[in-house]
């Protein structure tokens, strides 16, 4: 069975990290980046690898973020 993946924009990074409730630091701990990293997701500085798209699906079904939410 594929999931599918959600759209990870910088805004939709800042969303979700917001909807947690969680600082940047937190969130990066969570996400296994740097605090750095997440400030650059967000600015659209950087957009995250596979590995961290994979990481952010799993936190998203984890923590029951809702698929609308972006």
């Amino acid at each position: 069975m594929t999931t599918k993946r959600r759209n990870w924009t910088a805004k939709a990074i800042t969303r979700f990290r917001l909807y947690n409730r969680l600082t940047q630091a937190k969130f990066a701990t969570a996400a296994g980046v740097s605090r750095q990293m997440v400030n650059m997701w967000e600015q659209g500085r950087k957009k995250p690898g596979f590995e961290s798209l994979d990481k952010l699906d799993s936190l998203a079904r984890e923590w029951e973020y809702p698929e609308g939410n972006r």
